[in-house]
């Protein structure tokens, strides 16, 4: 009996994403140990709570991670028929698999040397010793990475739309042009867009492109999380992800972890020129409020010793940057959710900004487009 593809399909992307939660949910069972018997026999002791990310991140990449295999199951759709239709599924089952068999090939090469795992590498920041100046270098690499997803994802995006439009002859004021155009960047002009998160094969092609990459990335980085938390696997990227841990990132899933998932969801809901808006957040306000916050800081606040500075300087950077995509005003908008969540995380409110900001800020433009407000950007749409 020959074998349904689209039932593998949807078997090997519910089994990944199944390893994923429970990984996720090991390390949250692990820590609520951990953190109940270091309370008991330490209660005056806050110093081993601080290597623990509070759980709120962890229940909430599995809110995400589940909420993302729904909509995964809904749009795509795995009839496959021999059309270019059935390529996202396609792929979208070939990437996990394909990093899955890289990763085990990795083991068993590191196995067949006789090399054990290593689980620390005794960094400064593990005993509390690290410099300002080396926090500071850290903290400038761990957020360049958000510039380079940015440049990486748009790139990706101007590519496709070009060699959408390539063949078109005629002019570019033409109705049939723009038709062309929002059949790759969609159409972000106060349409209820949320309405067809859950309808299947209705996303504009740039939009599929954005799924497609965030979650190739997702993968990537949740497959590294498994195994550097792993006590047996081998993570490839080993060192170079212990280098830029926070001590309290040791013992759970690193805030690029969180960057990715909440980015992803981001993906499955907004139209691209939107998405990249709200990417601005991580990409270029974040790290400049972090920036001048450790170079000119000096109002810092009480509970999070982030400063007024930072905050300031992250707010403009994300209304300037995001000027040119959505207009001024989901550009003061934005730069308002970011100046909010500046102020109350990772407290008052103990969740990453890495996994709030791109939740609150899709939350926050399919609101403006449920209420008919429009976006300005260079393209029209």
């Amino acid at each position: 009996m020959a074998i349904n593809p689209g039932i593998l399909c949807q078997f090997f992307i519910i089994t990944i994403f199944g390893v994923i939660i429970l990984s996720i949910l090991r390390v949250l069972l692990k820590s609520s140990k951990v953190f109940a018997l270091w309370s008991q026999n330490h209660p005056n002791s806050t110093e081993r709570v601080h290597t623990i990310e509070e759980p709120f991140n962890l229940v909430g990449m599995m809110i995400l991670l589940l909420f993302e295999l729904v909509v995964i199951q809904i749009k795509v759709g795995f009839d496959f028929n021999g059309t270019s239709g059935d390529l996202p599924g396609l792929l979208l089952a070939i990437i996990p698999v394909i990093i899955g068999f890289l990763f085990i090939g990795y083991n068993v090469y590191m196995y067949a040397r006789g090399q054990k795992k290593e689980h620390r590498y005794g960094l400064e920041n593990e005993n509390h010793t690290i410099s300002h100046k080396t926090m500071r270098t850290i903290d400038y690499k761990r957020k360049s990475w958000h510039f380079i997803a940015f440049i990486l994802l748009s790139t990706f995006l101007l590519l496709g739309s070009i060699n959408t439009t390539k063949n078109f002859v005629g002019s570019k004021d033409s109705a049939e042009f723009r038709t062309i155009i929002e059949s790759f960047w969609g159409n972000s002009q106060g349409e209820g867009y949320l309405e067809i998160a859950f309808i299947r094969h209705s996303i504009p092609l740039g939009q599929t492109i954005l799924i497609m990459v965030m979650y190739g990335m997702v993968m990537v980085l949740l497959v590294v999380e498994i195994t550097r938390l792993s006590n047996f696997l081998h993570c490839v990227f080993h060192k170079e992800t212990q280098k830029k841990l926070l001590y309290k990132e040791i013992d759970t899933f690193a805030s690029y972890s969180h960057f990715a998932v909440g980015y992803l969801a981001s993906a499955m809901v907004l139209p691209p020129m939107l998405f990249l808006a709200g990417l601005c957040l991580a990409a270029f306000a974040d790290p400049a409020a972090s920036m001048i916050g450790m170079k000119f800081g000096k109002k810092r606040y009480s509970w999070n010793q982030k400063s007024l500075e930072g905050t300031l300087g992250g707010s403009l950077a994300a209304f300037l940057t995001m000027s040119a995509l959505v207009g001024p005003i989901y550009s003061i908008i934005g730069a308002t959710v970011f100046a909010v969540l500046d102020l109350v995380t990772p407290k008052p409110i103990k969740v990453s900004d890495n996994l709030l900001m791109p939740i609150c800020i899709t939350f926050v433009f399919a609101m403006l487009s449920l209420l008919n407000i429009p976006s300005i950007n260079v393209f029209g749409v």
